[in-house]
């Protein structure tokens, strides 16, 4: 029906243009008519609690603090106090995933203080009272962006410019910290949440119950461009979740931190043998509500692998020219044989998409198929374990009196002095002297007798 426009008194032919094509200004009052049903939508005054998006601490100041991406959350968590005070002295803000965020969206509400409540497990509640400083009512949107605290000592309420700290410690309660929160604001019901300090999710396989050891975890959600990242990890040998010791790419050792999650929350989790640089090689990923064991089944579907194998040449890499190749997939798959061609390059146009142990004459490595069509360089090394073995550290016997007599210095970087054993088996005498590089490829197959060797393997999620 039309309407007239209350700035320039022009008239317009249907309510369901909103804006006067004569002045711009807006329709602000609809007439209501008899049996003619109408849609309105109305917006109240609410609060959501969520929880930010990120494992890296950050600076204050930093553009990255301003756009945190955040999910909704029924769970907050609870930062030790030493951990605290170590960011502090950094000069850093908590990770974002560490602060929960009280989203205010008031329509003009005057009050926007939150009450919030520490229910203990046992004793009275803790309340506080937080105001957003300069916060304007009329906003879409005010976030209070909350830090909880725990453990021995004090904590300075100021110490995290524009968060607010609460201390949730309660000694005598299980964990060191209360159980639950109430949040209430804009004369909306109270919502609780509980508090946790984390956990430390074990990854195993569905299908054999073995740990997922010693493989990279990418830890996530499901976003508008798809697969979004929040955390990267490295598992323990025993399936543990932990945080990379030598950053975000190859790992020359297990990690040495464990990385904890938040228990009950919904993630996207995505597993593989080796490192992924570029997220858009993340295709396969799991949905997975973190709990003390991750059973996991691994996703296999089929594709192409284009390999181009290198070998150690000296200082430098040699294509493996004509070579006979054997891809050792993880029980029930089936082994795969192939040649390469005179440039070093493997085609196979369907297998299944997982990791692989590569076999080519004395040369052995890891990959892992992809899907992609362009070929991937796979750097093999010498056989390690039954088939020949390298001595690694410092020089020992005649060796050492070689190495000295040279001028070698004992902190150089080890090379291979061995050669293989008798019968193609590490000996007593062997293991003496043996340092096995630190990787989970070497730890693996300088510990595995031959005939278990197949079955020990893990796919790629």
């Amino acid at each position: 029906m039309p309407w007239e426009c209350k700035g320039c008194q022009a008239v317009v032919s249907t309510d369901t243009t909103t804006t006067c094509p004569a002045c711009g200004a807006k329709k602000v009052a609809w007439s209501m008519q008899a049996q003619r049903t109408r849609a309105f939508v109305v917006q109240s005054k609410r609060f959501d609690l969520l929880r930010g998006v990120g494992a890296r601490p950050l600076a204050p100041g930093d553009p990255a603090a301003e756009a945190v991406r955040t999910v909704p959350t029924e769970v907050a968590w609870a930062l030790p106090k030493a951990e605290a005070r170590r960011l502090q002295a950094q000069g850093l803000l908590p990770p974002p995933r560490h602060v929960l965020f009280v989203r205010l969206h008031p329509r003009k509400h005057p009050d926007l203080t939150v009450a919030l409540s520490v229910l203990l497990a046992a004793g009275e509640a803790a309340d506080h009272a937080l105001v957003p400083e300069g916060a304007d009512p009329a906003a879409d949107a005010v976030d209070v962006p909350v830090v909880l605290v725990f453990g021995q000592g004090d904590l300075d309420p100021a110490a995290f410019p524009g968060l607010h700290v609460v201390d949730v410690t309660e000694p005598e309660a299980q964990d060191g910290h209360a159980p639950e929160l109430e949040v209430s604001a804009l004369r909306r019901p109270a919502r609780r949440v509980r508090v946790s300090a984390g956990i430390v999710p074990r990854l195993v396989e569905d299908h054999t119950g073995r740990p997922a050891g010693l493989v990279y975890v990418l830890l996530g959600h499901a976003g508008e461009g798809g697969f979004e990242l929040e955390q990267r990890c490295f598992t323990f040998p025993d399936g543990r979740l932990g945080v990379p010791r030598d950053g975000d790419g190859w790992q020359a050792g297990p990690p040495e931190e464990e990385a904890r999650c938040l228990p009950g929350e919904a993630l996207r989790l995505h597993w593989s043998y080796a490192p992924v640089a570029d997220l858009a090689q993340v295709r396969r990923t799991s949905e997975v509500v973190v709990a003390p064991e991750l059973r996991l089944r691994p996703a296999r579907p089929r594709g192409p692998l284009a390999l181009r194998l290198l070998a150690p040449d000296g200082d430098d890499w040699r294509p493996l020219a004509e070579a006979g190749v054997r891809l050792v997939a993880p029980a029930p798959e089936p082994t795969l044989e192939a040649t390469t061609d005179a440039a070093g390059l493997l085609r196979l146009e369907d297998v299944r998409l997982l990791g692989y142990r590569v076999e080519a004459g004395a040369w052995h490595g890891w990959v892992e198929a992809t899907g992609e069509p362009e070929p991937v360089e796979a750097r093999l090394g010498p056989v390690v374990g039954w088939r020949a073995f390298a001595r690694l550290g410092p020089a020992t016997g005649a060796d050492a009196a070689d190495a000295a007599d040279d001028g070698a210095d004992d902190a150089a970087p080890p090379k291979r002095v061995g050669a293989p054993s008798a019968g193609g088996a590490l000996t007593a005498d062997d293991l003496a002297a043996l340092h096995v590089c630190d990787s989970p490829l070497a730890r693996l197959l300088a510990t595995v007798p031959p005939s278990d060797a197949a079955e020990d393997d893990h796919g790629a999620d």
